[in-house]
């Protein structure tokens, strides 16, 4: 690229601004990517107060090399857990088979194992501290109740993207990135048709615990009624899940739930016999009812980009970072 270009380039990010509604783990991603190369972003989240649901991700080789690309290796080899794969039981705790995943390359350390964890907080922490060092920062209690571009003017000349926030204010930006999640708002806006996040017929618990030192892999235990793993999230923790079919979703009381993830692990025995003995009514279990989503293609509309699961919403085993 002659030294022209690149010029040219570098005016370009520096002027130009772009929006992203949504800090979750693919708002704030898509913040520093767009940071990086030098663009100016603002980040703005609906919600007044920090609150990270879920407890643990789990982390496979499409993850580590986005999480590579985003410079946030060391921070999660640090603060996280990497294991070579899947260590697989039946109900009774007897090992069946361990299944060892693919190594990953990545340019700081080469091989690395292909399997790993983290706790959703601490992956969002390290997110908003690499956008702070970038003078990025989140506006809170912010949100969009209208977008507005031509869309009938060739691209070239429709001008800048007007967003009408909260508050009275309003927002010129050259572009958007729509990360609010599986009820993002702004989707139904932009597109009314579109059909609605459908119930799957399944629930998943999560709930972080201590991790004993043999938990050093993940760990499925298949066979029984509920599909049940843990995988290590840090060098002392471990996050439990539990997927559970329910095609009639109840309703159930935060109160109930350490009792009635007692008993759906009733059946296990080996690792999970010391689970069970250890939950109780101060246990901060997550339970959620497993919805879906599919945006039809494509996932913007003029300078509107939708992503994450604003875009697409699958149930966690069938993720892959």
């Amino acid at each position: 690229m002659a030294r022209a270009d690149l010029d040219h380039a570098s005016r370009v990010n520096r002027e130009t601004h772009i929006l992203v509604l949504g800090a979750g783990i693919a708002g704030l991603s898509s913040a520093l990517m767009l940071a990086k190369q030098g663009v100016r972003v603002s980040v703005m989240e609906s919600k007044r107060d920090w609150e990270t649901l879920g407890a643990g991700l789990t982390i496979s080789g499409p993850s580590f090399r986005a999480i590579e690309a985003l410079g946030l290796l060391e921070d999660v080899m640090t603060h996280g857990h990497v294991h070579p794969g899947i260590k697989v039981h039946n109900p009774k705790g007897e090992l069946l088979k361990t299944i060892i995943s693919p190594s990953v390359q990545v340019k700081a350390r080469g091989a690395l194992p292909g399997a790993g964890g983290i706790l959703r907080g601490t992956l969002h922490q390290i997110l908003l501290t690499h956008l702070e060092r970038l003078g990025v920062r989140v506006q809170m209690g912010r949100w969009a109740n209208r977008i507005e571009q031509d869309l009938e003017r060739p691209q070239a000349l429709r001008g800048p993207v007007r967003v009408h926030l909260n508050e009275n204010q309003m927002l010129e930006v050259d572009a958007v990135v729509l990360a609010e999640g599986l009820y993002a708002s702004s989707r139904e806006h932009l597109y009314p048709t579109a059909l609605k996040p459908q119930f799957t017929g399944q629930a998943c618990w999560r709930v972080v615990l201590p991790r004993p030192p043999e938990i050093d892999h993940r760990f499925f235990f298949l066979g029984g009624s509920v599909k049940v793993g843990l995988t290590p999230v840090s060098q002392d923790e471990m996050y439990l899940f539990l997927l559970e079919s329910i095609p009639d979703n109840p309703k159930r009381a935060r109160e109930d739930l350490p009792g009635l993830l007692v008993e759906l692990l009733s059946e296990f025995d080996g690792p999970l016999r010391e689970v069970r003995a250890f939950l109780g009514a101060s246990s901060a279990i997550v339970y959620r009812p497993l919805e879906s989503h599919l945006l039809a293609t494509p996932w913007c509309q003029g300078a509107v980009v939708l992503v994450g699961d604003a875009a697409h919403a699958t149930t966690p085993q069938l993720a892959s970072g």
